[in-house]
């Protein structure tokens, strides 16, 4: 999602920062940005499973090098965070996947002030158990 927002942003305003974020429990693709090189890790352990990745797509790496600027790490409990707010505040039950992008403005949030951002909230993939977990 990241590389593909990156990369309409980057052709339509190439000066305008495109940030990524990862599960801290899941975080090769963060480690992979910053080493230049895919990173493996052993396990993808968040409660976010859309962003669930330990083993790197080298294409997607390869898009992030042109269309990402920066990756910000998240915990589960940034996730937890943000999915309460977006629920309390707009009335939307968001994955925690599609919450990451609030999550690291909440948990980053000095590193924002003064700047117009932006961010995506997608995906209602939520069970029954979820649910009842996290919005009771």
């Amino acid at each position: 999602l990241a590389t593909g927002v990156g990369c309409w942003l980057k052709a339509a305003s190439p000066k305008t920062k495109v940030i990524a974020v990862v599960a801290e429990g899941a975080a090769c693709m963060a480690l992979s940005w910053r080493e230049g090189r895919v990173v493996t890790t052993e396990r993808a352990d968040t409660i976010g499973d859309g962003i669930a990745v330990r083993v790197p797509v080298p294409f997607a790496l390869d898009c992030m090098k042109t269309t990402i600027d920066d990756v910000l790490v998240v915990s589960d409990n940034d996730l937890i965070a943000a999915m309460s707010l977006i629920d309390a505040h707009l009335g939307r039950r968001i994955e925690p996947a599609g919450v990451a992008g609030f999550a690291g403005l909440l948990r980053h949030r000095d590193a924002f002030i003064g700047q117009r951002v932006a961010t995506v909230l997608c995906g209602g993939n939520l069970t029954n158990e979820q649910t009842a977990m996290w919005f009771a």
